[in-house]
């Protein structure tokens, strides 16, 4: 049978990050990369004891605080730095999830919805209206999802009716 780890958890955590050659960090914001397991949203996953494993991220702004988040009241841990393997406390936000679509749509970062009308320009939302592609074939040509070439539009459709429509969803 294999040995447990009795280590204290935020100890085996410590050993996980890394500050970046310099102790500062990555790249402009100073990002620390977590380097254990991933999951395939590129979010790092700790193992906090032999029943719970959990977002490193958010494990990281729980030390920092002083307290585990309460996800059964709400709370996750939103990234400032948008960047999923970060596990700096200090880029991590203490919020609700329409907090954080709030920040992904503010940031641009949002898969739907105004950013993609944001994204797509007056030309590329007239040529989805008149294509004959799929919406999977203009998706991967405009770099957004499928629904989202689509933009719940229908043929004849002007692009401003189009942003018009998109608005009309975001408000409900």
């Amino acid at each position: 049978m294999a040995q447990r780890n009795t280590r204290p958890a935020e100890e085996r955590f410590n050993d996980k990050i890394d500050k970046g050659p310099d102790g500062k960090g990555y790249g402009p914001k100073g990002c620390w990369k977590y380097l254990g397991y991933h999951d395939e949203a590129g979010y790092g996953r700790f193992r906090v004891d032999r029943y719970r494993k959990v977002r490193a991220h958010c494990y990281s702004k729980a030390l920092q605080i002083g307290r585990p988040l309460k996800p059964q009241e709400g709370e996750q841990g939103n990234h400032l730095c948008n960047n999923p393997w970060c596990i700096n406390p200090d880029h991590i936000d203490v919020g609700d999830n329409d907090r954080n679509q709030e920040q992904k749509r503010l940031q641009g970062r949002a898969k739907g919805g105004i950013a993609v009308m944001f994204k797509l320009t007056p030309a590329q939302i007239t040529e989805i209206l008149t294509s004959e592609v799929s919406q999977r074939e203009l998706a991967r040509r405009f770099g957004v999802t499928p629904q989202a070439a689509s933009l719940g539009i229908q043929p004849g459709m002007t692009g401003r009716e189009a942003v018009e429509r998109m608005l009309e969803a975001e408000s409900k």
